[in-house]
């Protein structure tokens, strides 16, 4: 079934709800309204020449005319694109890995497409009168497509991980993952018919397949990190936002604002957090501020989402003890789809294959011990485009297909998942193991320090802390707060994070960063 099928069934069961608020353009749609504008969509992409399976690259500000554009697109049987962040270079990557047959613009899109050759040849398509380009979304146009049929699996989106671990790999969503994603979402963040304000793109279909009214502010949520949170707030209470689901790093703003001034948001019901570790201190502030909202964390990644989740309110004193001594950041229990096994990794090998469908769970270590997070379901994306990039993230047994998600962790005796860091970023040394988000978990809970990262570097360990707003601490402080490993050294300075969600250690360029300290020395 096609995927855009589930809001068509939204706009037959309550058609005069509010779906999507711009605030920019101060323009809303119904679900009756945003079904009729995808569908006059999809007839015009259908009568440009464009045909089911082919893939259309999506280069677009947030607003309701980007998602009438990917709605309709997908009613039409066609397959949008979403390039990772990242600036021109990025969707230069993106256009290369896959050049599309058309590509859809609007707003600061326009200016990427003569500077790249695999969008000048491709169809032009626009959201609004452009020269060179058909505007796709033109109000006078007429005709209505109909829900174009698609099987569970044939391609529905194309999107692009975020490159913070690694280069971006092209991932191919099919309907039937895509289906189950959007359910599995639905589920581990209780998502209703309520008012949401949803930074996250793929959330936001979520949340109209729930039946919500999403706003979409007018501010800019590509930088969760640089968002005003005082701004934000207003913008909540005055469209009295019961549900926000946003970046650990737009959150915390959001939390700073509203301390800062002595308020908080009563209206909120939830409040959401995922894309990169969410720690105790930031869930507990958010609680603060938000006194009637339940804080859920959810761990997965683009390619199996979700996997675990985690209410704040369930976290007890002896878990915050144990994250405070080295035990890692506590995702909480897997998500009802799926199923989550803890493996034993070799770094230069790979894991399998295995001929029975069972090989992974009978090879699962036992509670406590700390392998690599692998995940299986009908929300796990089976292939990356590139055929090459699966032999070191999937795992074949029998019929069955696992991602690896590149996370080390551990189960504990109740069954909850812990995490403790990147494999990657795994520090061994002639004095042992150190997993990073033990040591930045466990810095997390100072409040003087606003975001920390270790790794090794000519030899030495060496823990970089970012110090909070106007805040000093000491060396002797941090040693102290993380008595359980031993470090070299320790450098005072901003640890650079990934571009999409601003809040997940970037260890690549935390490496560049410690290379340049060094030759300036």
């Amino acid at each position: 079934m096609n995927v855009a099928a589930i809001l068509r069934v939204r706009a037959v069961e309550h058609p005069e709800r509010l779906a999507l608020f711009d605030a920019t353009s101060n323009h809303g749609l119904t679900y009756a309204q945003l079904d009729a504008a995808a569908a006059r969509v999809a007839a015009a992409l259908r009568g440009r020449g464009l045909r089911p399976g082919d893939t259309v690259m999506i280069v677009h500000p947030v607003s309701a005319e980007l998602y009438v554009a990917l709605i309709g697109a997908l009613r039409a049987g066609l397959v949008p694109a979403i390039p990772a962040a990242g600036g021109l270079h990025a969707l230069e990557r993106c256009a290369r890995l896959h050049p599309p047959r058309a590509v859809l613009a609007g707003g600061a899109g326009w200016l990427a497409l003569g500077a790249i050759a695999e969008l000048r040849r491709a169809v032009r398509l626009s959201t609004a009168p452009a020269p060179f380009a058909f505007d796709a979304l033109a109000p006078q146009l007429v005709g209505r497509a109909p829900v174009e049929p698609r099987d569970d699996g044939d391609p529905a989106m194309l999107t692009f991980t975020s490159g913070s671990t690694g280069e971006p790999k092209a991932l191919l969503r099919s309907h039937g993952v895509a289906r189950a994603q959007l359910a599995a979402l639905g589920t581990a963040l209780e998502l209703d018919e309520g008012i949401t304000l949803c930074a996250m793109a793929m959330v936001t279909f979520a949340e109209l397949a729930a039946g919500a009214t999403c706003l979409l502010p007018d501010l800019d949520l590509r930088r969760p990190g640089r968002v005003d949170g005082a701004s934000l707030a207003a913008r909540m209470r005055e469209h009295r936002v019961e549900r926000i689901i946003a970046s650990p790093a737009l959150l915390a703003n959001l939390v700073a604002a509203l301390r800062g001034r002595g308020q908080t948001l009563p209206a909120l019901r939830t409040i959401a957090s995922g894309g990169a570790p969410v720690v105790p201190p930031l869930a507990d502030a958010l609680r603060a501020v938000a006194p009637n909202a339940r804080v859920l964390s959810v761990y997965g990644s683009t390619e199996a989402e979700p996997i675990a989740s985690l209410d704040a309110a369930d976290v007890t004193p002896a878990d915050h003890a144990a994250m405070r001594a080295g035990a890692g950041l506590l995702a909480g229990p897997a998500c009802d789809v799926g199923t989550v096994a803890i493996v034993a990794r070799d770094l230069d090998a790979g894991i399998g294959p295995f001929s029975a469908d069972d090989g992974v769970e009978r090879r699962a270590l036992a509670p406590g011990a700390v392998g690599e997070i692998v995940v299986r379901g009908p929300q796990v994306v089976p292939r990356y485009l590139d055929r090459s990039a699966d032999a070191a993230t999937k795992i074949r047994a029998g019929t069955t297909t696992w991602h690896r998600t590149g996370d080390l962790g551990y189960r504990d005796e109740r069954g909850r998942l812990w995490l403790v860091g990147r494999a990657s970023a795994r520090i061994e040394d002639a004095r042992g193991v150190i997993d990073p988000l033990r040591v930045e978990c466990a810095l997390a809970y100072l409040p003087e320090v606003a975001r920390s990262a270790i790794a090794t570097f000519d030899g030495a360990r060496v823990l970089v802390v970012e110090p909070a707003n106007g805040r000093r601490i000491g060396e002797a402080a941090i040693r102290a707060a993380i008595g359980f490993v031993t470090i070299d050294r320790i450098v005072f300075g901003t640890v650079p994070v990934d571009r999409r969600h601003q809040a997940k250690v970037d260890y690549a360029a935390l490496a560049r960063m410690l290379r340049r300290r060094a030759r300036a020395a």
